[in-house]
């Protein structure tokens, strides 16, 4: 009865599942807080070169870093006909998921793209001492995945990331250095 109750009240339980939080794209930033803290990073991005919408349009649990970024996320077309991210000219930018795991052997980074251009994709890491609690200095060095996307389809791809000799914990990210790249149905699970 348990089970059935979590199924048919949509919360999947999957062994070993470790999800990207509104990997789909579907929740949007609501709360008058949360949209005025969003609309300051928003700023932000913008004076570092980014071009992207206004708080209210951006996903709940994704950001972007770095600079000159051009990102937007249509409300349609995405791989359900709903909601998915638009990249272009990152090459000093990207945007990232929320994650927030530690590597554990391996998992795979999954996602769907389409468009015409270079997609990276990979994890915005941190480094940890043994004890899981205490950060490191340094790159956590969990190489990253550049992939050619010349498709108007959704293409599944799988990205296998393998745990360094440290512990790492981070957040998915993707980055479009040349062309237009969508992406969408982004999670990572354990390999």
């Amino acid at each position: 009865l348990f089970f059935a109750m979590l199924f048919s009240s949509g919360i999947a339980v999957a062994a070993g599942s470790h999800g990207v939080r509104n990997g789909s794209f579907g929740s949007r930033v609501a709360r008058p807080a949360d949209l005025a803290a969003k609309q300051e990073r928003v700023a932000q991005l913008r004076k570092q070169g980014w071009t992207c919408p206004d708080a209210g349009d951006w996903p709940l649990s994704w950001d972007g870093q770095g600079d000159g970024m051009t990102v937007e996320w249509p409300a349609t077309g995405g791989v359900d006909n709903d909601r998915h991210a638009r990249l272009s000219g990152g090459v000093g930018g990207y945007v990232n998921g929320y994650w927030g795991q530690f590597l554990t052997g391996s998992h795979v980074l999954t996602f769907r793209a389409r468009g015409k251009g270079t997609l990276r994709v990979g994890l915005m890491a941190w480094k940890y001492a043994d004890d899981r609690a205490t950060p490191l200095p340094g790159n956590a060095d969990v190489p990253g995945l550049a992939l050619r996307v010349d498709s108007p389809e959704w293409v599944r791809y799988r990205y296998l990331m393998r745990k360094p000799a440290w512990e790492v914990v981070g957040h998915p990210l993707f980055q479009a250095p040349e062309g237009t790249v969508d992406f969408d149905d982004v999670g990572i699970t354990d390999s």
